[in-house]
């Protein structure tokens, strides 16, 4: 939006909640949308239900025959992914935390220096959400 604004100072800022709303309306606008040609049917491979083409997406209704998923079995899926993708992070890091704490009583100096840099590299990928990258071996 900001790089949208410079361009064109006329254009209006907004925030993410009103960007993010006009996105969830839009999107209602295309689901309800009709078209005049009559809708033809396709099955969820989750639900496995005769759904009409406009219960899909376009990205779905290529994958081909016996492979499509209907928009509520992705959402359901997407959000249970973010979900376990969470809770793997947040018992990854407890581990991680017992590891280090073991290693500081009676680790040698390496092996505390190895558990605090795995723990530090959880800990900012928890709080980031960005991977660490590894700058070398040796």
């Amino acid at each position: 939006m900001v790089a949208k604004h410079r361009k064109d100072s006329a254009a209006p800022l907004k925030c993410s909640a009103c960007v993010s709303g006009e996105a969830d309306a839009e999107k209602e606008r295309a689901v309800s949308k009709s078209d005049s040609a009559p809708d033809v049917f396709f099955e969820c491979a989750e639900c496995l239900k005769q759904l009409p083409g406009s219960s899909f997406n376009k990205n779905q209704l290529k994958k081909g025959k016996g492979k499509h998923r209907c928009r509520a079995c992705v959402e359901t899926a997407e959000s249970a992914s973010k979900d376990s993708s969470a809770e793997e992070r947040k018992r990854n890091l407890a581990e991680l935390k017992e590891n280090a704490r073991v290693v500081e009583v009676r680790g040698t100096p390496a092996e505390k220096a190895v558990a605090a840099s795995r723990l530090a590299a959880a800990e900012a990928e928890y709080v980031t959400g960005l991977k660490p990258v590894v700058l070398g071996k040796g």
